[in-house]
């Protein structure tokens, strides 16, 4: 509950930067189809060829005439899906800086309203990387959404309805085997979201120790104490090596039960039943190297989903533990209808000052 009440309020903090540019996002969530199309199509088109190949009976001379409506299929979808992942990278890059850059600074902005006693109850270190730790995560998790997570579901629904119409088993044991592995997947997720949280906060706070041991050398000529800080900072470096350890043994946890998963059912029993199809004449050799290519092209994509969930788990960790600096209540407030306030004239007196 804890977790679902703090991925509610990260939504709410994070809609509002999307807003502005709501229809230049929406284009890039549509864009990243194309990942989806490059998966699924590119296996269609090498069967229609094989099956051009075999079913040709004609002069070779003449084969290219066969050949012209997958030639041509072929032609239109290399360009699409290069102009569509051209044009999503041009716009990822005029979009995201501009994206972090005003994240970062609404983070400043809720930074400065905290008291002085704000500032000295966290170190001045932790607030700064939670300050940039919230756009680069954002930043990261978009990414992943685009350029992973929606081609992966669009993948899986076009191979769904592509393998139904060679054989409606091929697309039962694709739909079963995606169900199996993200439902694994997912049972994890909360268990590794907390770990990365916990594993964020406690990197937070070694960064704060760190730079205010250093503001101490400079600030306080504190030089002799030198063997003092290290030690004094090692106790938080030892606790951060085990929060991270502990994230990253769960997260290939996760990875060595989704490979297994994906070795059985995707791999296995998959390339045996295509085997089986065609020894009873159900399909043709085009539909064999369309079944198996789709199926490995998805099955990568899958895998990649399944293992890079836990770094979005963990950039997700990250965000709430920089939120704090939105969430945690504000000591200054600005007053609501401010009034201008005029001087017409000034003076500064020195007394009593000696150099």
């Amino acid at each position: 509950m804890l977790i679902q009440n703090n991925t509610k309020e990260l939504i709410k903090f994070i809609w509002p930067f999307f807003q502005e540019k709501k229809y230049t996002f929406l284009l890039m969530l549509l864009l990243s189809v194309a990942f989806a199309l490059d998966d699924t199509l590119w296996p269609y088109v090498f069967k229609l060829i094989i099956d051009t190949f075999q079913q040709y009976s004609g002069p070779r001379s003449e084969i290219f005439t066969a050949l012209a409506y997958p030639l041509i299929f072929m032609a239109c979808l290399w360009i699409f899906t290069s102009m569509s992942f051209r044009v999503l990278g041009m716009l990822e890059a005029n979009q995201l800086p501009d994206l972090e850059a005003r994240i970062r600074m609404y983070m400043f902005r809720c930074a400065q309203k905290h008291s002085y006693r704000y500032f000295t109850d966290n170190f001045s270190g932790s607030i700064a990387n939670k300050i940039s730790d919230m756009p680069r995560s954002v930043t990261h998790i978009f990414y992943l959404i685009t350029e992973l997570l929606i081609p992966a579901i669009m993948s899986v629904l076009i191979a769904t309805c592509m393998f139904f119409m060679v054989h409606p088993m091929f697309a039962a044991i694709l739909v079963g085997w995606v169900i199996t592995h993200m439902t694994v997947v997912c049972l994890f997720a909360k268990k590794s979201a907390l770990f990365s949280q916990e594993h964020s906060e406690s990197l937070s706070a070694l960064s704060g120790k760190v730079v205010d041991s250093l503001g101490n050398h400079v600030n306080v000529k504190l030089f002799a104490m030198s063997s003092f800080e290290s030690k004094y900072l090692k106790q938080f470096q030892n606790h951060e090596n085990i929060k991270y350890k502990r994230s990253l043994w769960f997260i290939e946890k996760i990875r060595i039960t989704v490979d297994i998963l994906c070795f059985v059912i995707a791999g296995v029993f998959m390339t045996w039943f295509t085997i089986w199809v065609w020894q009873k004449g159900e399909m043709s050799i085009g539909d064999v190297v369309f079944i198996l290519n789709a199926t490995w092209n998805i099955v990568f994509t899958v895998w990649r989903l399944g293992s890079e969930l836990p770094i979005l788990f963990k950039e997700v960790g990250t965000c709430h533990q920089a939120l704090s600096i939105v969430k945690d209540k504000k000591d200054i407030q600005d007053v609501q209808t401010p009034s201008m306030v005029q001087f017409d004239k000034g003076q500064i007196n020195f007394q009593d000052v000696c150099f």
